[in-house]
């Protein structure tokens, strides 16, 4: 609820077809709210600063990030020289 009144986000009338919408009635009222409605940047501060709550050694986690785009990066080279590189590699079960 903190974001709803931060930003001023407007409510949606909850769908009494939705499975789900007794027990949110129960819980939360009769008014709810899309996710996409906040800002990206707040989206992605959210999501951040609930991930690094259950981080308990950010060195590690760090070292698998950047192990993680290292990834990134060798796969995008490989796409972006894909037609270069398949002149050079013979396709499994093709006799030399």
């Amino acid at each position: 609820m903190e974001q709803v009144e931060r930003f001023h986000l407007p409510p949606n009338k909850i769908k009494a077809s939705d499975s789900r919408s007794k027990k949110y009635k129960q819980r939360f009222g009769m008014e709810c709210w899309e996710l996409d409605a906040l800002p990206p940047s707040e989206l992605i501060g959210i999501i951040d600063t609930s991930i690094q709550s259950y981080i308990d050694n950010p060195g590690a986690f760090k070292a698998r990030v950047d192990e993680a785009e290292q990834g990134r990066k060798i796969l995008r080279a490989f796409a972006e020289n894909y037609g270069d590189l398949a002149d050079l590699v013979q396709p499994i079960g093709t006799p030399t």
